[in-house]
């Protein structure tokens, strides 16, 4: 495994470690989420699964997510999609707290009918065995 600093992002701080055996990127992200920094930091991540050929696994369980609704409608088309279209296609699964269960149940809806490969768990172990299988 590959491990990296803490790195902040104004609200957000996170951790990653890249598991070259299973080609996973492991992210552990602790803070308030805003529009800006998690379009930067889904960038920074999107991109180096793309350049590693991995797959992505976020714990987003210590962290209150501040994006609106509209903006996660158009998150993708928005933030992604002039950037690389390919980023459609990185396998993504985030593990969430219960508190905003509904907020992600709803960015899962929206993702998977953009044909977005993201899903949402509340268990670890499901989220990598999904990952995994694709």
């Amino acid at each position: 495994m590959v491990y990296s600093s803490i790195n902040t992002i104004r609200q957000l701080q996170y951790n990653y470690s890249v598991d070259m055996n299973k080609k996973i990127i492991y992210v552990k992200v602790e803070g308030n989420i805003i529009v800006s920094e998690g379009a930067e930091m889904g960038l920074f991540f999107r991109t180096k699964a793309l350049e590693l050929g991995c797959k992505l696994y976020f714990d987003l369980t210590e962290t209150h997510n501040s994006i609106s609704m509209g903006s996660v409608y158009f998150w993708f088309e928005h933030r992604y999609g002039d950037i690389n279209e390919k980023f459609r296609f990185i396998n993504t699964a985030y593990k969430v707290n219960d508190e905003q269960d509904k907020l992600y149940d709803f960015i899962q809806t929206v993702c998977f009918n953009q044909g977005i490969r993201t899903r949402i768990f509340t268990n670890e172990n499901e989220a990598i065995d999904w990952l995994m299988s694709k």
